[in-house]
């Protein structure tokens, strides 16, 4: 038996020694060949719809194969190794995890396959390696509970929140953009006769779908925010600038493509700011905290929080964990669809909420500008008034150069 398996790994050396010559890497050895060497033939030979998906393809699979170990022998990698690299990155939504199952397993299965369809030949340790369930993440997300609406008039209410924050909290529950669409919008754009439209902009110039262009009637709620916002707005053209050297924008490039990450982050924590950010000490204790600061103290890492009744505590940040508010954008937007649904205007939904069916149907044939014109009148005040505002002007210039976007 030791003969025969002897016999058996010479053949198998000699099989890969002939496969690295084809390749030009004569030395490759199948115990020694590493993840970082798989990870170059990846690069060089893995193929993408585009750039932007390439570059998105191999960000995800390097921050996984740095998780498992880059120097790692390949043939020392199993299915466990793969799902705790996947782990380790800490994916931020079930989505992105899907996604970043999908990478890996992608790398490995090109790794695997025949040198002539530009593979290794090696073993694929993610043969077995799943990388969801097939179920639609946010139906599984629906069934468990966790899709939840923000109610715009609570924060709204809220003394603690600046006006800047309002307007944007307002702009997502009462006229269902996205973030980003919300970072792009300019004021010229943002009350034509009570319809938002929606366009493609310098910063933003191309949108999610082509039903992302669109018109909006949004819920009246939202002219008086957008009023009293527009009296102390900082920039002549964006709605939502941002402050700083950091600004005018809070656009920034990631992968090739426009993000607004910042703007979500400095969202959340605001909204937590104003409503008493919730934090939990290891012994289960919860504390209402008003302003949080960090910083390391004989180096430890430490946590100084001031909770909303005056009182002070310092503790090392891991005994100390934070229940930020989740998804806010997220939520604000789904309020703006529940609440369309309720008032029997859900046709309206993915014509003016940007959806894009994946079957052809009325997005492709439908002028959809007079139906959105004619729902205006139908689109009620939540609170049961009716306190429709006149279009709101942008300031006048008062000479100087024009703002840049």
């Amino acid at each position: 038996r030791a003969k025969k398996a002897e016999k058996a790994n010479a053949e198998l050396q000699k099989t890969i020694t002939e496969m690295g010559q084809k390749l030009g890497a004569a030395e490759l050895k199948r115990e020694g060949i590493t993840l970082r060497q798989c990870q170059s033939h990846f690069e060089k030979n893995v193929s993408c719809a585009s750039d932007v998906a390439k570059q998105a393809l191999l960000h995800r699979v390097d921050e996984i194969l740095k998780a498992i170990g880059i120097d790692t022998s390949h043939g020392a990698v199993t299915k466990k190794a793969i799902e705790d690299g996947v782990r380790a990155t800490n994916p931020a939504t079930r989505s992105e995890e899907k996604t970043r199952r999908y990478s890996i397993k992608r790398f490995f299965n090109l790794l695997s396959a025949p040198v002539s369809s530009d593979g290794l030949g090696l073993s694929n340790p993610a043969i077995m390696f799943k990388i969801g369930t097939g179920r639609d993440p946010q139906r599984e997300r629906r069934d468990a509970g966790l899709i939840t609406t923000l109610d715009p008039a609570e924060l709204l209410a809220n003394d603690r929140l600046p006006l800047y924050w309002k307007a944007l909290i307002a702009i997502l529950g009462y006229a269902g953009l996205r973030l980003k669409e919300a970072a792009a919008m300019e004021w010229d754009r943002l009350n034509v006769d009570g319809v938002m439209k929606v366009r493609p902009t310098d910063l933003y110039p191309k949108l999610k779908s082509f039903m992302s262009n669109r018109d909006i009637p949004p819920f009246p709620n939202l002219w008086d925010v957008m009023e009293e916002y527009r009296k102390v707005a900082r920039h002549e053209t964006l709605v939502f600038d941002r402050e700083g050297d950091a600004g005018p924008t809070w656009f920034r490039d990631y992968l090739g493509v426009p993000d607004v990450a910042d703007l979500s982050g400095a969202l959340t924590d605001s909204i937590g700011a104003a409503t008493g950010m919730k934090y939990t000490l290891k012994d289960g204790t919860t504390l209402n905290v008003k302003s949080h600061s960090r910083r390391k103290v004989k180096g430890v890492d430490t946590m100084f929080l001031q909770q909303m009744n005056g009182e002070r505590i310092t503790v090392p940040r891991t005994d100390v964990t934070w229940d930020r508010p989740q998804e806010p954008a997220r939520r604000l937007r789904r309020f703006w669809e529940t609440t369309m649904k309720e008032h029997g205007l859900g046709d309206l939904i993915d014509a003016s909420g940007g959806h894009c069916k994946k079957d052809v149907g009325d997005p492709h044939y439908t002028d959809w500008e007079p139906v959105v014109r004619a729902a205006v009148k139908r689109v009620p005040y939540l609170d049961g008034t009716d306190k429709r505002k006149k279009k709101i002007t942008p300031k006048k210039k008062r000479g100087g150069k024009p703002p840049g976007r």
